[in-house]
């Protein structure tokens, strides 16, 4: 999954990136990437209950978290899409790929949960 987030966030360092700062100012740019892994490190901290992160499996069942957050991941991957295509075929196109090797991963690691939840 690791290997994933970092093929999509080279497509956007690479393609989108340079398009944003050239358009708009380089600070708010800078700003919003900055808040947004703040936003990630408060989600992750707040995630974990006991050393377990949210989304694993209890007691045989599954948590709905995993797929709720799942489905909002999926969400922001299909907006992050549409912005791609709209900068460009060619950014459209690396971000689909990028994107399909991120949800394989996704898929994959949802069908071990689901496998694990019976």
């Amino acid at each position: 999954m690791h290997f994933a987030a970092g093929v999509v966030f080279s497509v956007e360092a690479v393609e989108l990136l340079p398009n944003i700062i050239k358009e708009h100012k380089p600070f708010q740019v800078v700003i919003g990437f900055a808040l947004g892994l703040i936003c990630m490190l408060f989600i992750k901290k707040f995630a974990e209950i006991e050393g377990e992160t949210v989304g694993s499996v209890f007691s045989g069942k599954l948590s709905m978290s995993l797929l709720v957050a799942i489905g909002v991941d999926i969400f922001i991957d299909g907006l992050l899409l549409d912005i791609g295509f709209s900068a460009g075929n060619t950014e459209g196109m690396l971000l689909a790929i990028a994107l399909s090797v991120e949800l394989l991963s996704l898929g994959m690691a949802t069908a071990t949960e689901l496998d694990q939840a019976k």
